[in-house]
């Protein structure tokens, strides 16, 4: 649960959530945001007792997705076009590359896309991306990093995300190595995403960082925790029951849609023996979680618009500021988190399936 102590009534709190109105269609935007967030992340974690594998599937996604903006922020800083494309090999064409982040991507990247830190399974093999025993040193890639930083060559630009540590440090590097093969399932992973929300928040409520310089990381990891949890219901779902399927939601990403495959799941079978007091929670918290699913899925109908500022066709994304009310997110969010964690189970308790 992200939001345990989350006060939605105190004033001061929620002032430090809004959002400002501005601008945001630049890679420059989304390169810098993501690097605040990388940077707020390592330097609480670094004080903290093993912050980062807990974390790992999120803490590695922003740091690939991080260099993807970093590349292609440079692209177009060097007038080259920018493809729809998420692969490194490509990326890099054209670009005089620093050394050290040609190092780099060769410790982070394990797919085309950046999808192994996202997901459990690869659609292509069928299996997890992650075998038991693969572990990825994060010491190693911040120490490349800072140098690359230290070193910054005139034709690319590069922006901190982390602080000068001590790398060789015995509990730095034992607090860094992160065990990808010990995560196990969507479930699994959506913990590691809502943590590292969590962390985040709590800065934030805290005074420590700014909601405008991260906030489009922070939502791009409430949205994929909440596809996540969407999937894990239905894969839970078709487990306990024949009355759906979850055969082929492996590349689906609409909230919209996994939202009404697993409400049509639930419209299907029999609750006239649940007591009135879980029937009616129930519909509450399908009535709510119906509300920030439709604000999401409007502010982000494809897990695209808070991670690229064009669209795939290279358009400037429609997505404004205006319409994030950041607080109504989170406590929409803290509400509904029971349905996604505990229906399935209170379901079969009841004998629904």
């Amino acid at each position: 649960m992200v939001l345990q102590h989350f006060n939605f009534d105190d004033k001061d709190i929620k002032k430090k959530f809004k959002v400002s109105p501005g601008p945001i269609s630049s890679w420059k935007y989304y390169y810098e945001s993501y690097s605040y967030a990388l940077n707020k992340i390592f330097e609480t974690g670094l004080t903290m007792s093993y912050a980062f594998n807990p974390r790992g599937r999120a803490i590695m996604f922003l740091l690939r997705h991080n260099l993807e903006l970093c590349l292609k922020y440079n692209l177009q800083e060097n007038g080259l076009e920018i493809y729809n494309i998420h692969d490194f090999t490509e990326l890099v064409k054209g670009l005089e590359t620093p050394p050290q982040l040609l190092k780099i991507i060769k410790l982070v990247d394990f797919d085309p896309d950046g999808s192994s830190y996202r997901y459990y399974l690869n659609n292509d093999t069928g299996g997890p991306f992650f075998d038991d025993g693969i572990t990825i040193n994060v010491a190693r890639i911040l120490e490349l990093h800072n140098l690359m930083v230290s070193n910054q060559e005139e034709n690319f630009n590069v922006q901190p995300i982390a602080p000068i540590f001590d790398y060789y440090n015995r509990r730095n590097d034992w607090n860094l190595t992160l065990h990808m093969g010990e995560c196990k399932g969507l479930g699994q992973i959506r913990t590691h995403y809502d943590d590292t929300v969590a962390l985040l928040i709590n800065g934030v409520m805290e005074g420590r960082y700014s909601t405008n310089l991260l906030y489009l990381p922070l939502m791009f990891m409430l949205r994929h925790s909440l596809e996540l949890a969407l999937k894990f219901c239905i894969i839970e779902a078709s487990i306990m029951s024949p009355l759906i399927s979850a055969d082929d939601i492996g590349n689906e990403h609409s909230l919209s849609r996994l939202f009404r495959i697993y409400t049509e799941f639930l419209k299907k079978l029999d609750t006239s023996t649940l007591q009135d007091d879980v029937a009616t929670k129930l519909e509450e918290y399908l009535d709510q979680y119906g509300k920030l699913n439709g604000i999401i899925h409007e502010l982000d109908s494809n897990s695209r618009q808070f991670r690229f500022p064009v669209n795939v066709k290279g358009k400037p994304v429609s997505f404004s500021t205006e319409k994030l009310k950041l607080t109504d997110v989170l406590q929409l969010y803290a509400f509904t988190d029971p349905l996604l964690n505990f229906t399935n189970l209170v379901l079969r308790d009841c004998n629904v399936i």
